[in-house]
C-alpha cells in the first residue's frame, strides 16, 4: 500500500496544524511525536498520530478516536493524549478516512466502520509491546464499543465512549423533528458535504452527481445517495439497526466507560440503552447532568473531571 506521513509532518493540506496560529498555544503542539509512515492494506492511506511511540519504556498503548469532523489535532484528543502521556501511556490519535488526507477510492467509513481500526489494533500488537485501551468520541465512541467487542486479543485491555450514539433508529427519528432536523442535523449534513466536496474526484470518477450531493438536507439523505451506494447496504432502516451500538454492548468482556451527558443535543437521553448496560457487568455506565455533546471535556491545560475520571479508569485497569 501507498505510505504516507502523518499529516502533522507532511500534509495533503496546505495547513500545517502545529504551525497554526490557533494551534502555538496550545499545550500539546510540544507533546514529542516523530514521522511515522503508516498505511492499511487496501492502498487507502490510514493516518495515526503517535504522541510518542519512540519511547521503548513506555509500557501501555491507548488509541484516541476522534469524532466525526473532528481529527487526531481536534482540541479534546490533543488536551487528553497530553494528560495520557504524562501518566506514561504510549497515545496514538487515530484519523479516519480521508479526514487529514485524500480519499483514494470511495470506500470512506460508516457509522460501523472499523476496519481501519483493526488495522491499526494489529499493527501495535505487532510492533509494540503492552496493554492496548482504546477511547473513542461521538461517531468514534461508535467505532469503538463495536470493535470492543469484536477484539479477542488477551493484550486489548478496556475502552472509554464519550457522548457516544448507541441507537441510531432513536436517533434518526429525533434527528427528523422539526428543530433537530432545522439546527442539527442540517449542521452535520453541512460537515459531511465539506467532506465529500473536499474528496471528490474519487466519487466524481465512480459516476456519482454533485446534484445529488447538494440536495442533500439531511444526514439521512447522505446516507441514501451515497452511503448506502457505497457499502452496498439494502435499506437505512437494518444499516442504523445493525450497527447501533446496544447490540455490540451485550457481547463486550473487557472493562468499558460510557461517559454521556443528558442534555446531549445530539443523542438524547432516551437512546441510550440503560438496561443492556446494567446486564453487562462490565459496562459502567456514566451520566452527567450538564455537558453537551463532548462538551464537558477540556480545552486547555488543566485536567477536568471527565479526563480525570478517564484517565484514572484507564490506570486502574492496567494496574489490576
Amino acid at each position: 500500500g501507498t505510505t504516507n506521513l502523518h499529516p502533522l509532518i507532511n500534509s495533503t493540506n496546505t495547513q500545517h496544524p502545529v504551525s497554526s496560529s490557533t494551534d502555538e498555544q496550545h499545550p500539546v503542539s510540544n507533546t514529542p511525536y516523530k514521522q511515522h509512515p503508516f498505511s492499511d492494506n487496501e492502498n487507502s492511506l490510514l493516518n495515526i498520530k503517535p504522541f510518542n511511540y519512540y519511547d521503548s519504556s513506555i509500557p501501555n498503548n491507548v488509541i484516541l478516536v476522534h469524532g466525526f469532523n473532528g481529527s487526531s489535532y481536534t482540541s479534546y484528543i490533543r488536551n487528553l493524549a497530553l494528560h495520557l502521556s504524562n501518566e506514561n501511556f504510549r497515545v496514538f490519535g487515530f484519523n479516519a478516512r480521508g479526514v487529514t488526507n485524500l480519499l483514494e477510492s470511495t470506500t470512506f467509513f460508516h457509522i460501523g466502520w472499523t476496519e481501519d481500526l483493526h488495522v491499526l489494533v494489529n499493527y501495535i500488537i505487532d510492533n509494540y509491546t503492552g496493554y492496548i485501551s482504546i477511547i473513542g468520541f461521538s461517531l468514534g465512541g461508535a467505532w469503538t464499543v463495536k470493535i470492543s467487542s469484536e477484539i479477542t486479543n488477551p493484550r486489548f485491555k478496556c475502552g472509554v465512549a464519550v457522548s457516544v450514539p448507541l441507537d441510531f433508529i432513536k436517533i434518526k427519528e429525533y434527528m427528523l423533528k422539526p428543530v433537530q432536523r432545522k439546527l442539527y442535523n442540517r449542521m452535520l449534513t453541512n460537515k459531511f458535504k465539506q467532506y465529500f466536496i473536499k474528496n471528490w474526484k474519487v466519487f466524481e470518477k465512480e459516476k456519482f452527481k454533485m446534484k445529488d450531493l447538494l440536495k442533500c438536507q439531511t444526514i439521512q439523505d447522505i446516507d441514501l445517495y451515497f452511503t448506502s451506494k457505497v457499502f452496498k447496504f439494502k435499506d437505512l432502516e437494518s444499516y442504523y439497526e445493525d450497527f447501533s451500538g446496544k447490540k455490540f454492548i451485550p457481547k463486550i468482556k473487557i472493562p468499558f466507560m460510557i461517559l454521556n451527558s443528558v442534555d446531549d443535543p445530539l443523542i438524547p437521553e432516551f437512546s441510550i440503552p440503560k438496561k443492556k448496560c446494567e446486564e453487562n457487568e462490565n459496562i459502567f455506565l456514566v451520566l452527567f447532568s450538564k455537558g453537551g455533546h463532548v462538551g464537558f471535556l477540556g480545552n486547555n491545560f488543566y485536567k477536568t473531571y471527565t479526563e480525570e475520571v478517564v484517565v484514572e479508569f484507564l490506570k486502574a485497569v492496567h494496574e489490576s
